[in-house]
């Protein structure tokens, strides 16, 4: 039997429906195809004619529309997820990182000083003078904020259970948070980045700047990593709400 045109109509209108990249779309034509063909062939063996078992079902089924929207809530709540969940990995990265070239690693591994390790301050109780503190102030500051952004990102992402669609307020609550994180976190990294190259200025016998600006560059690729996955769910929230309610 010849392919009936009704559902490819009705598959076209939903190609034009759905967000997301070419391999997400054809995997849902594909789920949603294999429904209405099974769909109209049992209507057929009941009797009703060809035009009338497809109309049927793809009636029940529901409009492109609605449907391509419930596929975008499925995706966009992946999206948060994940860029929540990217948030704390880079954060996480970013701690490991810091701490790989710190004076109190060297003085555990007995290399203070080596040109890696930073040595320790010349200043009595390492307290930095009032030129340094801006700089390191508004990086922890950030980061905390960065940290307490992607923490409740997080939980509010998984606190419906996982895999469980999230409601469309929660997307947005979600996304606005990692939208929060990614910018303190970049800005903690800026702030952190001056911090060590005036530090390195004033500290004899710190790393060379090569060493920050490598140290710098991993961080920056760190970020640009996360903001990755931020900048996806954003993307897909934005097309989730083009299609308007359920």
């Amino acid at each position: 039997m010849s392919r009936s045109r009704s559902i490819e109509v009705y598959l076209g209108e939903l190609r034009r429906e759905l967000a997301g990249g070419r391999r997400f779309k054809r995997r849902v034509l594909s789920e949603v195809e294999d429904h209405l063909r099974e769909g109209a062939r049992h209507e057929r063996e009941g009797g009703v004619p060809d035009a009338e078992a497809e109309r049927r079902v793809i009636e029940r089924f529901g409009s492109p529309r609605l449907i391509a929207s419930r596929f975008a809530e499925d995706l966009a709540g992946g999206g948060a997820r994940a860029a929540a969940r990217a948030m704390l990995l880079a954060m996480f990265g970013v701690v490991v990182l810091r701490f790989l070239p710190s004076p109190a690693l060297g003085e555990l591994l007995g290399m203070p000083a080596n040109g890696f390790f930073e040595p320790p301050g010349p200043w009595p109780g390492d307290d930095l003078p009032p030129h340094l503190r801006p700089a390191i102030d508004v990086a922890q500051f950030a980061f905390l904020a960065a940290l307490g952004a992607g923490a409740f990102a997080f939980w509010h992402a998984r606190r419906h259970g996982r895999g469980a669609r999230l409601p469309r307020g929660e997307l947005r609550v979600v996304v606005s948070a990692t939208m929060l994180a990614l910018a303190a976190f970049a800005a903690s990294g800026v702030a952190d980045t001056v911090f060590m190259f005036h530090r390195a200025a004033a500290v004899p016998g710190s790393p060379s700047p090569l060493v920050h600006a490598i140290f710098a560059t991993v961080r920056a690729l760190i970020t640009v990593a996360g903001g990755y996955f931020v900048v996806r769910a954003v993307l897909r929230l934005c097309s989730l709400r083009r299609l308007g309610p359920n």
